[in-house]
């Protein structure tokens, strides 16, 4: 085929490259399948034909991680088609990519696309609008995780099980993240998950202060080895992080991030949790003017992609390395801005800023100002079944009670 590419040119000539591309990429052979990709575009760029074949192209390279390349494709098929459904499919695939990569997809994009070109291509809208859930779960957007969840109803007669399987988990991970009491087993029925469920039970399990068998679920999504899973693969990688930090295991966070660096140097994937990651690691050794360098570009990154759960999580991280400093004032700065983002986020175990608050607040001598943080702190915990959160509500009202009294809150 490449030789006859110039040699014997036929219209069927540049399909016949782009199909042998799909193989080679199937085969793990990327440089080589790029190389026939672009001489078949060079041949015959604009045709119909062409886009549908660049759609399949550029959704494998996508499953493979290689964005650069599955962007590059998704745009030039875009350009050339009218197909409502290539239009759905293109469009989806790029709002893909931006859920991966930690990038800003307004909900209302997502729901505009589906809404106009949903019904040419059902198990894919079901498929995209689950995928977002996911992605607004994860920034703690519950409002609008949970109106894509419900939109994707309308798809789900058309829906394959193992996504039908993770709209269910994505509910799941939904009430746990808004604090709402939920029985989330810690350990996965059956061991026919997909990676993709697996890996949303573990984030959940996760959330519910189950750490030591979110590990386990994180460690068998890693232990999928097919190509197609390197997306979630790298995503277990990043989880499996937040969970050692929320566990408490210093040591085993900082090196699964230094891990991360070594394996992935470029901001590649979930670009808003690493610079949370880099800017955690940084005040963990130690080292404040790695740490504020490391703030500099988290803050240029969440201002630009509108990302309050990250501006907050960044607050707070800060913040709560300034009070082990003794640095009241800077803590103080930072903290009370994680709290004052969080009022947006009805679970205070997600940014778990509000106890130091009370704490640097009552170094400060601002007694008053406290006690109005720590009743900010119980009514949000009421009903909730957190142990860290219970520990968090004793420690504060241990640091404003009165002498013998403050002991024996913890008796």
């Amino acid at each position: 085929r490449w030789h006859l590419s110039f040699t014997a040119l036929e219209r069927q000539t540049p399909f016949g490259l782009l199909r042998f591309a799909v193989d080679l990429i199937r085969n793990g052979e990327v440089p080589f399948a790029v190389e026939y990709i672009e001489r078949a575009l060079t041949i015959n760029p604009w045709e119909a034909e062409t886009a549908a074949r660049l759609t399949t192209v550029a959704e494998l390279l996508l499953n493979r991680g290689e964005f650069v390349y599955a962007k590059r494709y998704l745009d030039w098929a875009q350009r050339v088609t009218r197909n409502p459904a290539l239009i759905l499919r293109l469009t989806g695939l790029a709002f893909e990519i931006q859920f991966i990569q930690g990038g800003t997809v307004r909900p209302s994009m997502v729901l505009r696309l589906v809404k106009e070109f949903g019904q040419h291509d059902p198990a894919f809208a079901n498929r995209l609008l689950v995928a977002g859930a996911l992605y607004y779960a994860d920034r703690w957007e519950l409002a609008d995780a949970t109106s894509l969840l419900r939109y994707a109803e309308e798809f789900k007669d058309h829906a394959a099980p193992d996504c039908l399987a993770l709209a269910e988990n994505a509910r799941q991970l939904i009430e746990v993240i808004s604090g709402k009491p939920e029985q989330i087993s810690r350990r996965p029925d059956g061991g026919n998950e997909t990676v993709a469920t697996l890996l949303v039970q573990g984030r959940a399990l996760s959330y519910a202060e189950h750490h030591v068998a979110a590990q386990e679920a994180f460690a068998r999504v890693r232990n999928f080895l097919e190509a197609n899973t390197v997306n979630w693969r790298e995503t277990a990688a990043f989880l499996a992080v937040d969970n050692e930090i929320r566990g408490g295991n210093v040591r085993k966070a900082v090196k699964l991030i230094e891990d991360l660096e070594l394996a992935e140097p470029e901001t590649k994937y979930h670009r808003g949790m690493r610079h949370v990651f880099r800017v955690w690691r940084a005040n963990a050794i130690g080292n404040e003017e790695l740490a504020r360098a490391y703030a500099t570009d988290a803050r240029h990154f969440s201002g630009a992609e509108s990302h309050p759960a990250i501006t907050a999580q960044l607050a707070a991280c800060q913040g709560q390395f300034a009070l082990m400093r003794g640095n009241l004032a800077e803590a103080f700065a930072h903290l009370s801005r994680a709290a004052e983002i969080g009022q947006a986020f009805s679970n205070p175990t997600l940014l778990r800023c509000e106890a130091d608050l009370v704490e640097v607040l009552v170094r400060l001598g601002r007694h008053r100002e406290a006690a109005q943080a720590l009743w900010h702190l119980e009514s949000h915990a009421v009903g909730l079944r957190s142990p860290w959160l219970m520990m968090a509500v004793a420690r504060s009202r241990a640091m404003l009670a009165d002498g013998e009294q403050s002991l024996q809150l913890f008796s």
